[in-house]
C-alpha cells in the first residue's frame, strides 16, 4: 500500500484482505468469536510438534520417524515450503571432533533475520550478539545447559552446543514444512520416505535436503548395528512415566547403533546421547523422567552450586522474581537447576542462595540484606531481595513554572495558559492563608503567559505582595539571593519565588495541611486522580476546565482549549530548544546524577514548550532547566557546574562585587544580618542558586556589596526595583525613574450594560473595593482578596455576574461540569455515580467505582490511579495480579502481556495476552482465544462475549478485560482489589505517586526501571531507551501529524472538555511514525480508537469513522438484500444473545464501538459464533470453556453432570447427568437401588435429569431369601512354574527347576511360605554399579522377610523362565545374604547387570518340638499339561504328608496323600488348610479305583480323549496401550493386532470384546458421544478426525474373551478322600486340596472317583478319562464390589444387592452360584463375628439396614463378590 496515503481504510469484518475487491485500504479487523481449543494441563503431549537430532547422526521427524544420516554435509533441517513467502529456513551441519559427531554450525533465517550459531558464538545479521538478545520478535537466551531461540512467528529452537538440536513448531505450520524434519502432516513415512511409489533410504531422503557450499565436499558414512542392553537402559524406573507415552523400539535401535560404532573411549558418549534424547522426548510426551545419570555414567557438571535434573522447572525462580515458577507454561526440561529451597542470584550472579540472602538494587547500586538507604522522604532497608520502606514526614511541594506549567502537591502535572488572578493554594477549611498567582499574557500569542505576581493573604486580613523584603506577624520575607525571595511562615507554609530569568514559584506545605488545601495546587491527599476536583463536588475532565474555576475575578474570561504546538511554528526555535533541552535527558550529561531520583522527561517537555513559546527563548529555557535543578536539590542531589555549558550568562553576569553560587541554604550575607542579626538570618531553605556577596562583604539597600563598616541599619521599608514590569488596570506598566509608565490608557467611563454600573476607583474613598471583588456564580463562595481597587462595570448589590456579561440572582446560579451548565435538579453521570445539581453544588452518590487500567498502541499505559507512561519491551510482562505482598499465595488472577512487533522499528502491531484466572489460563492472540485448564488454583467462573470490535471477558471475582483483538486493552477491577494488586497497571491505592513500585517494592521514577522489573522471565533482556520514531523516520512525521490531527479537530470537540486529547495525540503521532512498514493505518486507527473509547466512557459519543478514515464494513455480515448490521460508535444496548439469553450485562462495561445487528422479532437471539440472528432453539449450548454445542450434542465435562445432553424445543435445557450416590456415579436412567424397608414397603431410586435421584416407595410382599450352595463337579489343575532355587547350604549354589508350592506343611506341622518376588533396586550404571537385592536392601524398603530364610530363588526380570546360569552373567544368589550382581564382573564392551528379582522360603519352626528334616523338591523340567509318553524313568520314594489343623475350636479334617513308587516325575502336592470358626470349605481329590480281572495290584491314571465341543472361556484384564495420539490423524488404537504386538497374551480371534473409556468406566460407549469401532474382529479403534468439533478421542481400554477346549474329569461317584497316584508314563499333575471349615455354613466340593474296567490282567498306564462335556461348568469369582458408603438415617443402610450391582454397570451374572460378603473395615473377619444383622445370599446379594443394628443403628460398609458359572 502507499505509505503516504492521506486516508486510512478498513478491512472486511472477517479479517480477510479487502484488496481482492479493489479496495486500497487498511484498518480495523473485526472477527467472529473464534474458539480455538481447550487443553488439559499446562503442557499437553506435543511430540508431534518437535523435530530433533542428536548423538550419532540420529534424527526424529515431526511425524515420529527416527532415522540415521551419517554425514557431515550441510542440510536443511526444516523450512516453510508451501507458501509464497519463506517465514523460516533452518540449516545445520556436523563435524567429527575426537571421534564424536557434534553440531558445528546452525543457520536460521527467521522472517528476514539471519541467526548463526556455532560453539561459543551467536551472530545476528552478521554481527556478534550479546545474550540475552531480543530484536524483531526473536529472543535468544542462554541457560547453563542450552541456547534457546524463540521466534514469535511460532517457532522454538534449542541447542545444547554439542550434539542435540530440536525445533518445536506451532501447529499453524502443519503440512507446510519440508526438510529433514519432514512435512509435519502427522503421518509417518508418508511423503518423507516414499517417492513415486518407491521407499527411500535415509541417505536418499537426506540428499533431497543437502545444501553444500560452492567449493565444499562432505563425507557420508556407512553404519552397521547389533543389539544388547539398550532396552534395559531405556526401561528403568527413571523412565517409568514414559513407557505408556513413548514407544521405546526406535530409541533402542538408535542406542544399539550407537553402542556398536563407538570405541571403548566413547562408550559413554554413544549411549548417553540417545538416552538423553529419549528423556527429552518423554518430556514432550507429557512424562516426567527421573534422574538416571550417576557419577560414573553420563555425569553432568553444573556451575555454581546448581544440580543437574532430568525434569526441572525451566522457569527459574530468581532473586528478582522468586515467583517465576508459579506461572510456568513450559514443560520440564533437563539441565542445571537450583536445589529446592533456593533461588538463583541474578543480582550478584553467585549461584543459588536462600531467598532471605538475596540482595537488592537501587539506582544501580547493590545492597546486601540488612543494608539501608535514606532519601529525603523515606528510609528503606533490604530484606530477602525486597525493599521495606518507611515514609518520613515530608512536605508537599507545588510548583508554577514557565508561566503555565503547574505541578500539584500530589505530583499531577498540567499546562494552563491563564490570564487572571488564580488561587494557587488555600486553606479550604478556613481563611488561615490563601496564595494567589497572577498569570497574564506577556507576549503576542495567547500561549505566552507569565507569572507576574504572587500574593499571600493571611487570616488576619493582611495581604502581602512578596516582592518587598519585610517582616509581618507569623511571616518572614527575605531575599536569599539575587534570584530568589523566600517567604517563611509559622503555620507550615514556605514559598520560594524565583525572579530570574523569569518568575516562578515553589510552595511547600507541611503534612498538617494534607487533605485541607484546594486551588490549582490540588488537595494534597496523595491521590492524583482527584486533583481536578472543584468546590462544587465533581472532578473536571480537563486542566482548563479545572483551572477556570479557580480564577478570582469575575471579569476574567474563561480560557479556551488550544492544541497548537509552539515548536511547529518555527523550525529555528525547535532546533534551539531541541539542542539545549535535550541536555536534561542526556544519560551521560551534566544532569544524569539526578535521573534516578527525578525523571527529566516532564522537565524536558516543558523546556521545549517554553523555549519555543517565549519571545525570549533563552530566558524561558534557562528557567525550565533551573526548575529541574531546583527539584533535584529538594531531593538532596546538588548539581554543580551546569551553568558552565548552559545558561552561563546568568552566572557570569553577577555585579563586580558579587560572586555566583550554585547552592545557598541560608541568607546571612546582608547588611541587615550583619548590623542587627535576628532569627531570619538563620532560616534554612531548599538550596537555591544566584549571585551573592563575596566573602567579607554584605548587601545594602541599594543592592551593592559593601564592607561591613558601610552597612546601614534596617527597620521595615520596601523598594520596587527599577525597570520592573507590573500590570495596572489591564495595562502594562514599567518602573522608570521612579514612576510607572504605562502603554495605552483604559477608558475612564466605559459604557455598562444594565443592570451593571460603573465603579470608578480613582474617585472612591479609602476601603472601597472595585471589580476585583465582583462576585460571579463560579466564585460566589470565594473570599475577596483586594490589593487595590480596580475600576469597571459591576453588578449592583444582590446580583452576581453570570459569566456571560449579565447579572443574575445568586439562587439562580447553575451548576457547571466540563464546560457545560446544568440547572437545579439536573443530574449527570460521573463514573458509576449520579450527581444532582442543588444550590450550585453537586450532590453525588458515593458508590465505589471500578478502577480502569488502559494499555493501547505501542506501549502506552494509564494505571488504575491515572498515571500515564510509555514503556516498550519485547518480553512478557505482568500487567496486574493480586498475588502481591502478604497475599502472594492466595491470589485469583494474573494478566500477562507480550508485544508482537511489526515494521523495521519493531513497533507493536498486536498483543498476546495471557489471563490466569483461577485454575484456567486464557490465551488471547491473533484475534482469538484459547483456554487451558491448569492443575492449580480455585475455579473462577467467567463469561466470554463479543461486543462490537471487542472481546470481553468478565469474571465473577471482579475482573473485566476488554480487548480490541489488536493492541488496545482495558482492565477493570472491583474496588475490593484496592491496594492489593501490583504490576505495570500500578497498585490501585489511589496514589499515583507510588505506581512505579517495582517487583522488589522499590519506588522508582524511570519507566524503564519500572517496566523491566515486571518482566516475567529474568533471562529476557531489559528494554532500552529507544530513539523517537519520528526522529528515526522524519519522512513519516508530517503524515502522522496530519492524520492524528483528527483527535484535536472539530470531530472530537464534544469530548475535548471531558478528556484531554493531548496525550492521545502525542501517542498517535509516535505510533504512526513507528509503523513504517506494514500496519501504517493499524497504528493510526488504534490510537484514535483509544481516544474515542475514552470519550465513550466519559459520556461523549463520537462517530469519527468514515469511509475514508478507518472504516468498519459491517455490511459484510448482511445477507443479500437485508440490512441487519450497522456500525454503532457507542455500542448497543445489552443484547439478547445465545451466550446471554437473559440480556444481563454488567453496568461496568462501557459502550464499545463496532458492528451490531438489529435482530428481527422472529429471530430475537444473536449467535456470536456464526454472527447471525437465530431462534432460541438454534442457539444450542455453551460449555464452561465457551465452546458451542449444537442441539443433540453431548458436552464433555469433568464435573457432575458428567455428560450434558442438549434437548431441543424445550424452554429450558435439559441435562442428563450422572447421579452420585454413596460415592458412586450412576448414568442417566439407571436404577440406583431397588430394595425393601423390612416393613412391607419396596424402595427404588432412579438417576434422573440434572443429576437428581428420583426415589419411590410402594407396598410389596415380603419374601424370605433362601441360601443355596450348589456343588461343582470339576476341578482345575494349576500349571507349575520354573524358578532357580538355592538350597539351605550357603556354600553350595545349584540351579534347580522345580514345581514349587506356595505353601506346604512339613512333617512336624509348621508351615513354610514363599514370599512375594522382591525387586527393590534397579541396576545402577557405570563402575562400581550393578544390582543388589540383598536382605538388608529389601528390609530397608519396608518389606518384612524372615530373619533366616530356608531357601532363595533368583531370576532376571526380562527372562523369568530362564535359569540364572543360562542368562550369561556372573551373579551371587546366596540364601544367607540375598542377590548381588556387579557390572565389573560382566563381560562385553559395555558391562551392565540385568535387573534381578528374588523371593525366599520362610518356615515357622516355633511350632515344632524337634527340628524337622528339610524336604528338598525334586529337580524336574516344567510339567506338560497334555498327555504324552516319556521314556524317562526316575524313582522316588513313597512319602506321606499329613496335614493337621492346629489350634481350632471347630472339628478338623485330615487329608492323606500317598505317593508310591512311580515312573513319573514326583508331583508336587499342595494341601492348604484354612480354618475359621464361621465357615468351612472342603475340597477333596478322591481316589481313583481301577478294577481288574487279575489279582495283582494295578495303579491307573486318568485317560484323556479328544475334547468334543466343551469350551472354557476367560475374560482378560482391562488392557490400555497408552494415551491417544494427538493431531487430526491421531487417536486411540487398541486393536487386537496391536495388543498382541505389545506383548499381551490374548487370543487372536476372541469370542467377544468389551470397551470403555478410562475416564468414564461406568458409562457405555454409546453414552459418550464418540464415533468408535469396537468388535471382536478388529478390537478398538478411535480416530480424532471423526469426533466432531472436539476432534479428540478419549483414552479407551479393552478386554477380550478367549475360549479354549480344556480336559475335564467327569466321575459319577465319590468313594474316598484319598488320592493315590500309581505307575504311569505321564507327567504327574499338581494336585491342590483346599479345606475351609466354619460352624455355620458348610460348602463341599467333591471330585468323585472314576472307575475304568480293563480287559487285560496286566498293569496298564492310563490317563484320566475325559469324555464329552455334558453339563460341565467353568466358574469364576468376581472382584470385590462396593457400591459406596452406607446411607445414613433410620431408613438407610448398605444395599449391595445383585440387582443394584448389575444396574451400576458391573458385568456379573443375575443368578450367581455363590456369594461372599465382608466388611470393608474388617476384611479378615467373618460376618458372624461382626455382631450385625445382615442378609448375604446368592438370590439377593447383600442387604444391611441401619434400623436392625441394635443400639448402634448403623451398618458397616460392606463389599461382596459373586461366583458365576457357565
Amino acid at each position: 500500500m502507499l505509505p503516504f496515503s492521506d486516508t486510512c481504510g478498513g478491512r472486511r469484518p472477517n479479517g480477510s484482505d479487502a484488496t481482492d475487491r479493489g479496495w486500497h485500504i487498511c484498518g480495523t479487523d473485526i472477527r467472529r468469536l473464534n474458539w480455538l481449543s481447550v487443553s488439559s494441563g499446562v503442557s499437553p503431549m506435543h511430540n508431534g510438534q518437535v523435530c530433533s537430532t542428536w548423538g550419532n547422526y540420529h534424527f526424529k521427524t515431526f511425524d515420529g520417524d527416527i532415522f540415521q544420516l551419517p554425514s557431515t554435509c550441510n542440510y536443511v533441517v526444516t523450512s516453510l515450503c508451501h507458501s509464497s513467502y519463506e517465514d523460516f529456513n533452518i540449516q545445520m551441519r556436523r563435524q567429527v571432533v575426537d571421534n564424536q559427531p557434534t553440531i558445528s554450525k546452525i543457520t536460521m533465517k527467521l522472517d528476514g533475520v539471519v541467526v548463526e550459531l556455532s560453539k561459543g558464538s551467536v551472530a545476528v545479521n552478521g554481527k556478534n550478539a550479546t545474550l540475552p538478545f531480543s530484536q524483531s520478535g526473536i529472543l535468544i537466551e542462554e541457560t547453563p545447559s542450552y541456547i534457546k531461540i524463540k521466534a514469535k512467528l511460532g517457532l522454538l529452537a534449542i541447542w545444547n552446543q554439542e550434539d542435540s538440536f530440536l525445533v518445536e513448531m506451532d501447529i499453524k505450520f502443519r503440512n507446510k514444512t519440508c526438510g529433514l524434519c519432514g512435512d509435519f502432516n502427522g503421518v509417518q513415512q508418508f511423503d518423507e520416505f516414499y517417492s513415486h511409489g518407491m521407499k527411500l533410504s535415509p541417505v536418499d531422503f537426506g540428499n533431497f535436503w543437502k545444501l553444500d557450499g560452492p567449493t565444499e565436499s562432505c563425507t557420508e558414512k556407512t553404519l552397521l548395528s547389533n543389539h544388547k542392553f539398550c532396552e534395559q537402559l531405556l526401561s528403568g524406573p527413571a523412565f517409568s512415566s514414559c513407557k505408556d507415552l513413548l514407544a521405546i523400539d526406535s530409541f533402542v535401535e538408535a542406542c544399539v547403533s550407537d553402542l556398536c560404532h563407538c570405541d571403548n573411549s566413547t562408550n559413554s558418549f554413544c549411549l548417553c546421547n540417545t538416552i538423553s534424547e529419549y528423556s527429552r522426548q518423554c518430556v514432550h510426551a507429557g512424562g516426567k523422567p527421573q534422574q538416571w545419570r550417576t557419577e560414573q555414567f553420563c555425569y553432568k557438571t553444573c556451575p555454581f552450586n546448581m544440580e543437574y535434573q532430568e525434569c526441572g522447572n525451566p522457569c527459574v525462580d530468581t532473586c528478582s522474581n522468586p515467583e517465576r515458577g508459579q506461572m510456568c507454561e513450559e514443560h520440564c526440561s533437563d539441565g542445571c537447576f537450583c536445589p529446592p529451597g533456593t533461588v538463583f542470584d541474578d543480582v550478584n550472579k553467585n549461584g543459588c542462595i536462600a531467598l532471605s540472602q538475596c540482595s537488592c538494587r537501587h539506582n544501580g547500586k547493590t545492597y546486601a540484606p540488612g543494608e539501608t538507604y535514606s532519601s529525603t522522604c523515606k528510609d528503606c532497608s533490604c530484606g530477602g531481595g525486597q525493599w521495606k520502606c518507611v515514609d518520613k514526614d515530608c512536605p508537599g511541594t507545588c510548583a508554577v513554572e514557565g508561566g503555565s506549567h503547574i505541578n500539584t502537591y500530589d505530583g499531577k502535572a498540567y499546562t494552563f495558559h491563564g490570564d487572571c488572578s488564580y488561587v494557587l493554594t488555600k486553606d479550604c477549611d478556613g481563611m488561615q492563608f490563601t496564595v494567589l498567582g497572577d498569570l497574564v499574557q506577556c507576549g503576542l500569542s495567547d500561549s505566552e503567559t507569565c507569572l507576574k505576581a504572587v500574593i499571600l493573604s493571611l487570616s488576619e486580613g493582611a495581604t502581602v505582595n512578596v516582592f518587598p523584603v519585610m517582616l509581618l506577624a507569623g511571616v518572614t520575607i527575605f531575599r536569599a539571593s539575587s534570584f530568589f525571595i523566600i517567604v517563611q511562615t509559622t503555620f507550615g507554609l514556605q514559598l520560594e519565588i524565583q525572579l530570574s530569568p523569569i518568575m516562578q514559584v515553589y510552595i511547600a506545605a507541611s503534612t498538617v495541611w494534607q487533605q485541607r488545601t484546594c486551588g490549582l495546587c490540588g488537595n494534597f491527599n496523595n491521590n492524583q486522580g482527584d486533583d481536578f476536583k472543584v468546590l462544587s463536588g465533581v472532578t473536571e475532565g480537563t486542566a482548563i476546565g479545572f483551572a477556570n474555576t479557580w480564577k478570582t475575578r469575575a471579569s476574567c474570561p474563561d480560557i479556551k482549549s488550544s492544541f497548537e504546538s509552539p515548536c511547529s511554528l518555527s523550525l529555528d526555535n525547535e532546533k534551539y530548544a531541541q539542542h539545549w533541552c535535550s541536555q536534561l535527558a542526556d544519560p551521560k550529561g551534566l544532569f544524569a546524577p539526578c535521573h534516578a531520583a527525578i525523571s527529566p522527561d516532564m522537565y524536558k517537555d516543558n523546556c521545549m514548550y517554553d523555549s519555543c513559546n517565549c519571545e525570549k527563548s533563552e530566558d524561558c529555557m534557562c528557567a525550565a532547566v533551573s526548575s529541574y535543578v531546583h527539584a533535584c536539590a529538594a531531593e538532596g542531589i546538588q548539581l554543580t557546574g551546569w551553568r558552565d555549558t548552559i545558561c552561563n550568562k546568568y552566572s557570569t553576569s553577577c555585579p563586580s562585587t558579587m560572586v555566583y553560587s550554585y547552592s545557598m541554604e541560608i541568607s546571612d550575607r546582608s547588611c541587615r544580618c550583619y548590623s542587627d542579626s535576628d532569627f531570619t538570618c538563620s532560616i534554612t531553605f531548599e538550596p537555591v542558586d544566584g549571585c551573592v556577596c563575596s566573602e567579607g562583604t554584605y548587601l545594602d539597600d541599594e543592592g551593592k556589596c559593601v564592607p561591613p563598616a558601610s552597612c546601614p541599619c534596617y527597620y521595615k521599608g520596601s523598594v520596587v526595583s527599577p525597570g520592573e514590569v507590573i500590570s495596572k488596570d489591564g495595562t502594562m506598566c514599567t518602573c522608570k525613574e521612579g514612576k510607572l509608565h504605562c502603554i495605552g490608557d483604559s477608558p475612564d467611563h466605559p459604557s455598562c450594560v444594565a443592570p451593571m454600573v460603573f465603579v470608578n476607583c480613582s474617585n472612591a474613598s479609602p476601603g472601597v473595593r472595585g471589580l476585583e471583588c465582583q462576585k460571579s456564580c463560579n466564585i460566589l463562595d470565594m473570599a475577596c482578596i483586594s490589593t487595590e481597587c480596580i475600576s469597571g462595570c459591576m453588578c449592583p448589590p444582590g446580583l452576581v455576574s453570570d459569566g456571560k456579561g449579565g447579572c443574575i440572582k445568586p439562587d439562580l446560579c447553575p451548576c457547571s461540569h466540563n464546560a457545560a451548565t446544568y440547572q437545579p435538579g439536573d443530574s449527570i453521570k460521573v463514573d458509576c455515580n449520579t450527581c444532582t445539581c442543588k444550590d450550585r453544588k453537586w450532590q453525588c452518590t458515593t458508590n465505589l467505582c471500578h478502577g480502569t487500567c488502559a494499555i493501547y498502541g505501542d506501549g502506552h499505559y494509564i494505571t488504575f490511579d491515572g498515571k500515564r507512561f510509555t514503556f516498550e519491551g519485547d518480553c512478557e510482562y505482568t500487567l496486574t495480579k493480586d498475588y502481591c505482598g502478604n497475599n502472594n499465595a492466595n491470589g485469583s488472577f494474573r494478566v500477562i502481556t507480550e508485544n508482537i512487533p511489526c515494521g523495521t522499528t519493531g513497533t507493536t502491531c498486536s498483543k498476546a495476552i495471557k489471563l490466569f484466572l483461577g485454575n484456567n489460563e486464557l490465551i488471547l492472540t491473533e484475534g482469538n482465544y484459547q483456554v487451558i485448564e491448569r492443575n492449580t488454583g480455585e475455579v473462577v467462573p467467567y463469561q466470554i462475549r463479543t461486543m462490537g470490535i471487542y472481546l470481553v471477558i468478565e469474571a465473577n471475582n471482579g475482573l473485566i478485560l476488554m480487548w480490541d483483538r489488536k493492541t488496545s486493552m482495558f482492565i477493570k477491577l472491583n474496588p475490593q482489589f484496592k491496594g492489593h494488586v501490583c504490576g505495570l497497571c500500578g497498585n490501585y491505592d489511589g496514589n499515583a505517586n507510588n505506581d512505579f513500585t517495582t517487583r522488589s517494592q522499590a519506588v522508582v521514577v524511570n519507566p524503564l526501571d519500572f517496566g523491566n522489573s515486571w518482566k516475567v522471565s529474568a533471562s529476557c533482556p531489559d528494554a532500552k531507551s529507544k530513539r523517537s520514531p519520528c526522529t528515526a523516520n522524519p519522512y513519516r512525521q508530517s503524515w502522522s501529524q496530519k492524520q492524528c490531527s483528527i483527535i484535536q479537530s472539530k470531530v472530537f470537540t464534544d469530548c475535548h472538555s471531558k478528556v484531554d486529547p493531548s496525550s492521545f495525540y502525542d501517542a498517535c503521532v509516535t505510533d504512526s511514525c513507528a509503523c513504517d512498514s506494514g500496519g501504517d493505518c493499524e497504528c493510526f486507527c488504534t490510537a484514535v480508537a483509544a481516544y474515542a473509547e475514552a470519550c465513550n466512557e466519559a459520556g461523549a459519543c463520537i462517530a469519527w469513522r468514515s469511509p475514508q478514515i478507518c472504516p468498519l464494513f459491517c455490511d459484510y455480515y448482511n445477507p443479500p438484500g437485508e440490512c441487519e448490521w450497522h456500525y454503532k460508535a457507542c455500542g448497543a444496548q445489552c443484547m439478547k444473545t445465545c451466550r446471554n439469553p437473559s440480556e444481563s450485562c454488567s453496568t461496568q462495561i462501557p459502550p464499545l464501538e463496532g458492528c451490531y445487528p438489529k435482530c428481527p422479532p422472529a429471530q430475537p437471539f444473536f449467535d456470536e459464533d456464526i454472527m447471525k440472528c437465530v431462534e432460541k432453539e438454534q442457539c444450542g449450548c455453551y460449555g464452561r470453556d465457551g465452546k458451542h454445542y449444537n442441539n443433540g450434542e453431548k458436552v464433555p465435562t469433568t464435573e457432575n453432570c458428567q455428560t450434558w445432553y442438549v434437548f431441543s424445543n424445550t424452554e429450558n435445557l435439559g441435562l442428563a447427568c450422572t447421579c452420585t450416590y454413596n460415592g458412586n456415579k450412576y448414568p442417566y436412567g439407571h436404577i440406583i437401588y431397588d430394595t425393601t424397608d423390612g416393613h412391607s414397603s419396596c424402595m427404588t431410586a432412579v438417576c434422573g435429569k440434572n443429576g437428581t435421584i428420583h426415589r419411590d416407595m410402594y407396598p410389596c410382599s415380603t419374601t424370605t431369601p433362601t441360601t443355596s450352595i450348589p456343588s461343582h463337579p470339576s476341578t482345575n489343575i494349576p500349571t507349575s512354574t520354573s524358578f532357580s532355587t538355592v538350597t539351605t547350604n550357603p556354600a553350595t549354589s545349584s540351579t534347580e527347576t522345580t514345581v514349587s508350592p506356595t505353601t506346604f506343611t512339613t512333617t512336624c506341622g509348621y508351615p513354610c511360605v514363599w514370599s512375594q518376588w522382591f525387586d527393590t533396586t534397579f541396576p545402577t550404571l557405570g563402575t562400581p554399579g550393578g544390582d543388589s537385592e540383598t536382605y538388608n536392601n529389601i528390609r530397608a524398603e519396608g518389606h518384612d522377610i524372615c530373619e533366616k530364610p530356608s531357601k532363595i530363588q533368583c531370576r532376571a526380570e526380562k527372562y523369568p523362565n530362564v535359569s540364572i546360569s543360562q542368562v550369561g552373567q556372573v551373579v551371587q544368589c546366596n540364601v544367607a545374604e540375598g542377590l548381588t550382581c556387579r557390572n565389573e564382573d560382566q563381560s562385553g564392551p559395555f558391562p551392565l547387570c540385568f535387573n534381578y528379582q528374588v523371593r525366599v522360603l520362610c518356615c515357622d519352626e516355633d511350632l515344632c518340638t524337634s527340628k524337622p528334616t528339610t524336604i528338598s523338591p525334586t529337580t524336574t523340567r516344567p510339567p506338560v499339561t497334555t498327555t504324552t509318553t516319556t521314556t524317562t524313568t526316575t524313582t522316588a520314594t513313597s512319602s506321606t504328608i499329613s496335614t493337621t489343623t492346629l489350634n481350632t475350636k471347630t472339628p478338623t479334617s485330615t487329608t492323606s496323600t500317598t505317593i508310591p513308587s512311580t515312573t513319573t516325575p514326583t508331583p508336587t502336592t499342595t494341601i492348604l488348610t484354612s480354618t475359621a470358626p464361621s465357615t468351612t470349605k472342603t475340597t477333596t481329590l478322591p481316589s481313583t479305583t481301577t478294577p481288574t480281572s487279575t489279582p495283582t495290584s494295578t495303579s491307573t491314571g486318568a485317560s484323556t480323549t479328544q475334547c468334543r465341543g466343551e469350551e472354557s472361556c476367560v475374560w482378560s484384564d482391562w488392557i490400555n496401550l497408552g494415551q491417544p495420539t494427538s493431531g487430526s490423524e491421531g487417536g486411540d488404537n487398541e486393536s487386537i493386532k496391536n495388543i498382541i504386538a505389545s506383548g499381551y497374551h490374548v487370543c487372536s480371534a476372541p469370542e467377544a470384546v468389551e470397551c470403555r473409556a478410562k475416564q468414564y468406566p461406568g458409562l457405555q460407549i454409546s453414552q459418550l458421544g464418540q464415533d468408535v469401532t469396537c468388535n471382536p474382529s478388529v478390537g478398538l479403534i478411535c480416530k480424532n478426525n471423526e469426533q466432531g468439533l472436539q476432534q479428540k478421542c478419549f483414552d479407551y481400554e479393552i478386554r477380550v474373551k478367549c475360549c479354549q477346549c480344556r480336559p475335564t474329569t467327569h466321575i459319577p461317584t465319590t468313594t474316598t478322600t484319598t488320592t493315590t497316584v500309581l505307575s504311569t508314563t505321564t507327567p504327574a499333575p499338581t494336585t491342590t486340596i483346599l479345606t475351609s471349615t466354619a460352624p455355620s455354613t458348610t460348602k463341599t466340593t467333591t471330585l468323585p472317583s472314576t472307575t475304568t474296567p480293563t480287559s487285560t490282567p496286566t498293569s496298564t498306564s492310563t490317563g484320566v478319562s475325559t469324555t464329552q462335556c455334558r453339563g460341565e461348568e467353568s466358574c469364576v469369582w468376581s472382584d470385590w464390589i462396593n457400591l459406596g458408603q452406607p446411607t445414613s438415617g433410620s431408613e438407610g443402610g448398605d444395599n449391595e444387592s445383585i440387582k443394584n450391582i448389575i444396574a451400576s454397570g458391573y458385568h456379573v451374572c443375575s443368578a450367581p452360584e455363590a456369594v461372599e460378603c465382608r466388611a470393608k473395615q474388617y476384611p479378615g473377619l467373618q460376618i458372624s463375628q461382626l455382631g450385625q444383622d445382615v442378609t448375604c445370599n446368592p438370590s439377593v446379594g447383600l442387604i444391611c439396614k441401619n434400623n436392625e443394628q441394635g443400639l448402634q443403628q448403623k451398618c458397616f460398609d460392606y463389599e461382596i463378590r459373586v461366583k458365576c458359572c457357565q
